[in-house]
């Protein structure tokens, strides 16, 4: 079963359709390290994808797609549209599934690099 999950970037910065929030408090937003491990932390051990409404604070975005790539955690980021007020999608991280083993794969590899499938 595929572990989808929606977060806001920052909670109380705009209002957005989620909520759970990577960063649902104060952060520094010049310590990269305390962010990276607040995203890791935020995110849940069985995601497999994360729909994430960007709210500005570049490094905690960076932060998370950082997280996402380590784990292999597909990832959609979700931006403002002004002129329509709906949220855009951007497509960040995407991971296929192997259909034996259920493990991550990207788009280039030829076989599954946990079990082999082809």
């Amino acid at each position: 079963m595929s572990r989808n999950y929606v977060f806001g970037l920052c909670e109380g910065r705009h209002p957005v359709p989620a909520t759970s929030f990577i960063f649902p408090g104060e952060i520094d937003p010049t310590d990269f390290a305390a962010m990276t491990r607040m995203a890791n932390d935020a995110i849940p051990a069985d995601a497999e994808h994360i729909d994430l409404y960007v709210t500005g604070l570049t490094a905690g975005a960076l932060a998370v797609v950082s997280v996402c790539e380590a784990r292999k955690i597909g990832l959609t980021a979700y931006h403002y549209d002004r002129q329509t007020g709906n949220y855009l999608p951007q497509v960040i991280l995407h991971y296929f599934r192997c259909g034996f083993c259920g493990k991550p794969m990207s788009g280039h590899d030829m076989f599954c690099p946990h079990c082999g499938a082809t």
